[in-house]
């Protein structure tokens, strides 16, 4: 492909502009603290008060604490914000091993935010509404057995024990098939092995505590999309603990400008 005439002067206008929406105050002819010129290309540095990864580890965090401490209205609030700070993927339109790398890095992270979400939200929800995602999501990553652990749970706790079973089966095929295809013999981890007996037999150990129920309650937690989405508490796997009353309602979505990218994207 034939490169724009001038292209040199093109992409400096375009870097220009880009300054001038990132840093509206800055006087003109002034050096750049955002957007600089490196011996490698344009760099983008974004203040940590300024990055969406930022303000999703800082929720992550007060999520983790909140949950130590046993208020799980309150984990789940801040569970759901730190997953709403995520929107399409990270450094969309750039390429390259670093980008690649850092991209699954991060969207390994926010898979492992959502299990927890959905984990304490077993707990304070009815249990059938999260199914339908949860079947989503082990549609999506049909690998990620961890998530059939937890729509087991979600079906065995909504009183359908034959389709936690059958969801064993299915995580049980897809491991087969993954052991075929990659010429290993693998069967589902003894976790979800574990988990899969102690549904056949009814472990009401496995039930909701009533509890959270009541907590959620007494705290006016929603159950429709806009109220929780889900999260952590215990293990996914085994009986959930109790929660405390929050007086938070529901999460509210932040008003975000700044894209969740980390600071080191750039481009050549």
């Amino acid at each position: 492909m034939t490169p724009p005439a001038h292209e040199v002067n093109l992409l400096q206008r375009h870097a220009s502009g880009l300054r001038r929406v990132l840093e509206p105050g800055r006087r003109p002819r002034s050096p750049s603290r955002l957007l600089t010129w490196t011996a490698a290309g344009y760099r983008l540095t974004v203040p940590p008060d300024r990055l969406d990864l930022h303000d999703f580890d800082r929720e992550v965090r007060r999520a983790r604490a909140a949950r130590s401490a046993g208020d799980l209205p309150a984990a789940a609030v801040a569970l759901h914000e730190a997953l709403g700070l995520s929107r399409g993927q990270v450094c969309e339109g750039l390429s390259g091993p670093s980008v690649e790398a850092e991209r699954q890095r991060l969207e390994e992270r926010r898979l492992k935010v959502l299990e927890e979400r959905i984990e304490v939200d077993l707990d304070l929800r009815d249990p059938f509404d999260l199914v339908g995602e949860l079947r989503r999501l082990v549609a999506d990553q049909p690998t990620r057995e961890s998530l059939y652990g937890l729509l087991m749970l979600a079906l065995y706790r909504a009183g359908h024990q034959a389709e936690a079973l059958a969801a064993f089966r299915q995580a049980r095929r897809s491991s087969h098939e993954r052991s075929s295809h990659e010429r290993i013999g693998t069967e589902p981890t003894e976790r979800l092995q574990r988990l899969h007996q102690r549904i056949l037999a009814g472990d009401t150990a496995l039930d909701v505590p009533q509890p959270s129920l009541a907590a959620a309650s007494a705290a006016g937690l929603r159950s429709g999309p806009a109220g929780l989405g889900s999260s952590v508490t215990g293990s996914a796997y085994g009986p959930a603990g109790s929660g405390s009353v929050s007086a938070e309602s529901g999460p509210q979505q932040p008003d975000r400008t700044t894209p969740w990218f980390p600071s080191n994207c750039r481009t050549t």
